[in-house]
């Protein structure tokens, strides 16, 4: 019993070992990731150098997160957690530099001229994509939005839409037929309104399921045509903040839209309890 005993205890610290060894390896990785990120924000490099480094970290990146172990927050909690978390940070790292590559791309004949026809499709998704990741890292962990990415959505989403207005986004012909800007600035702003109304940490497996629905039903709408009214939602592209219910009569502006939930998001929503005001704006 006592070699039992002693091999089980063996067994034991060996395994310890491992997961503590493991725990540091997956630190280190994520350490070298942000280094990396900033230091790529920081140097000037050929845009389609830096696009084809964004894709190497795009990978990186994603292998990373197979290992991250998120702080979900308990229903039993008195008070909402404090600070972002290093996820956070490594996707406000990963947006600014796409940010970088797709301004280049787009200022620039020599780099569109070198860049392939999946690029800037490719940069637009992915910067929606990371922007959607912190907001859903928040939303997840009970955690405040990262600082600044709200502003950041509502301008990137201001961007594409105003080059495809004006005619002058050069890669139209070849739109990426499987995103839709639009239909996923929707979500993210029924994402961030959700917690406005009902800080819904619990239930976010089910609202997850439900919005790209309710995504599709909802509509942005010029601010004209409600003004004076009350009880409206309003998006304000120049604050960092999502969209939320107007607090005074609606005033007409180019940096507004009126955002009009699908009525299903409005039935989901009041079955919900209320949880901590995080996040508010």
């Amino acid at each position: 019993m006592s070699d039992m005993s002693a091999s089980s205890d063996q067994s034991r610290r060996l395994a310890e070992k491992e997961s503590t060894q493991g725990t540091e390896r997956q630190r280190t990785s994520v350490v070298k990731l942000i280094v990396k990120l900033e230091q790529l924000a920081r140097v000037g490099v050929p845009t389609s150098r830096r696009i084809y480094l964004l894709r190497k970290v795009d990978a990186m990146i994603a292998d990373v997160e197979k290992h991250f172990t998120l702080p979900i927050a308990a229903t039993g909690q008195s008070q909402p957690p404090q600070g972002i978390l290093i996820e956070h940070r490594i996707y406000s790292l990963m947006a600014k530099n796409l940010k970088l590559a797709l301004l280049d791309l787009d200022r620039s004949t020599t780099a569109r001229a070198l860049a392939s026809a999946e690029d800037r499709p490719w940069l637009i998704r992915r910067l929606f994509g990371f922007l959607a990741r912190s907001i859903e890292l928040s939303m997840t962990t009970g955690r405040p939005w990262a600082q600044g990415i709200w502003s950041e959505l509502h301008e990137l989403y201001y961007y594409v839409l105003y080059r495809q207005d004006a005619e002058i986004d050069e890669t139209r012909e070849i739109r990426d037929m499987t995103f839709d800007p639009e239909l996923e600035y929707k979500r993210l702003l029924l994402l961030g309104l959700a917690r406005q109304m009902g800080k819904i940490v619990d239930s976010m497996p089910e609202l997850m399921q439900r919005i790209p629905m309710w995504a599709r039903q909802t509509r942005l709408k010029e601010p004209r045509i409600y003004e004076g009214t009350f009880g409206v939602y309003l998006v304000d592209i120049t604050k960092d903040v999502p969209a939320r219910e107007c607090p005074d009569v609606v005033q007409a502006t180019s940096s507004t839209w009126i955002l009009e939930p699908a009525h299903g998001f409005f039935d989901f929503m009041s079955t919900l309890p209320n949880r901590w005001d995080v996040g508010i704006g």
